[in-house]
């Protein structure tokens, strides 16, 4: 009814919410709809009024407390001057299991992925893990003769230390980005600045991009707001798109192989995000199978780094494509909502369609 009583339902939603048709006679909407207040219902039955027809996700309250996620296709209906809501409820506790299952699937996979990333990036973090090292020996040497030699005061002595703590937090810095990418873990999205993940990025392909000569260019942003998203994932795809953009550089002649990286805010309110290079474009590639999962052109490539990118910026309700406009090269796009109260809610029932 308009004021929410509940004036029938059949067997199956009895069994849904688990009481007897008699006891769910005696409710009103909200005592079984986790996500319908008595406020929420009027505003609710308001908009239903003026579109007849809504359909939407929400959770009911069981007679055990368990929560059973449901979509709900709502009608409004009057009757002899009445007024009624005519509610189909639609168990989708197993879609949900399956959804859960593909994510966690996915994330697996994703990992597997990045460890394979960084095993062939190895030599080069070891370089680059070497250096702080390196440097702390050097310091800490250098320090003890002049310490023994009575060559070195006080102020000279904090100044060495202070350059060997430096030195320990840039090794400290490498392994902990280190160990945010071999992490395994559930997916969980915060706020995320996409420049800084580019920036996090490019510090870790450094060994690799000096080694092959590769310039890169950035165009940044400053003003570029955040996002709402799982920043390890993020940066898997940057990773793919900037080791991607390397490779196709390697048969460049050296003083030509360029990356651009650019971010803006799209006018459409999404953030953006383009990895450019200067390589043979699509010479040896197919264009309709480039996101496909084990595609590859390279001998000793899975063909697991664009599929993966894609799926990881559609989940985030994003965009990803390439475009072959530029006079040589080829440039990869992905876009990602801002961070918004609702997105960060999540609640099932934000997903409303009406008709």
């Amino acid at each position: 009814a308009a004021d929410g009583r509940i004036l029938y339902g059949n067997q199956s939603a009895c069994r849904l919410v688990g009481v007897s048709l008699n006891q769910l006679l005696q409710l009103k909407i909200w005592d079984i709809d986790r996500h319908h207040s008595p406020s929420q219902w009027q505003a609710f039955l308001e908009r239903i009024r003026q579109e007849k027809a809504e359909t939407t996700e929400s959770a009911f309250r069981t007679a055990s407390g368990t929560p059973v996620p449901v979509e709900l296709s709502a009608n409004h209906v009057q009757f002899e001057r009445r007024e009624y809501v005519c509610i189909f409820a639609r168990d989708l506790s197993e879609r949900k299991r399956a959804e859960e299952a593909l994510r966690q699937r996915e994330a697996e996979l994703a990992h597997m992925a990045r460890l394979a990333t960084l095993w062939e990036l190895t030599g080069g973090l070891a370089h680059e893990i070497n250096q702080p090292l390196y440097a702390i020996s050097n310091y800490g040497q250098g320090a003890a003769r002049r310490l023994r030699d009575g060559t070195m005061d006080r102020d000279g002595l904090i100044r060495v230390m202070e350059q060997i703590a430096g030195e320990a937090r840039r090794a400290s810095r490498i392994i902990a980005r280190l160990r945010q990418l071999v992490s395994k873990r559930s997916p969980r999205r915060s706020t995320t600045q996409l420049n800084r993940l580019i920036r996090d990025c490019l510090a870790l392909l450094q060994p690799e991009l000096d080694r092959h000569q590769i310039t890169v260019q950035l165009d940044l942003d400053d003003a570029l707001p955040p996002v709402l998203a799982d920043s390890v994932q993020i940066e898997q795809v940057i990773l793919n798109l900037i080791r991607n953009a390397a490779e196709a550089l390697q048969n460049v002649a050296r003083g030509r192989r360029l990356i651009e990286i650019a971010t803006r805010l799209d006018p459409d309110g999404a953030v953006g995000v383009v990895v450019a290079d200067t390589g043979p474009g699509l010479a040896e590639a197919n264009p309709e199978r480039l996101f496909d999962a084990f595609y590859t052109t390279k001998d000793d490539g899975l063909g697991m780094g664009l599929a993966i990118s894609r799926t990881i910026i559609q989940s985030h309700g994003g965009r990803i494509w390439f475009s072959t406009d530029q006079p040589e090269g080829i440039s990869f796009h992905f876009t990602l909502p801002l961070e918004t109260e609702g997105a960060r809610d999540g609640s099932p029932s934000d997903r409303v369609h009406r008709g």
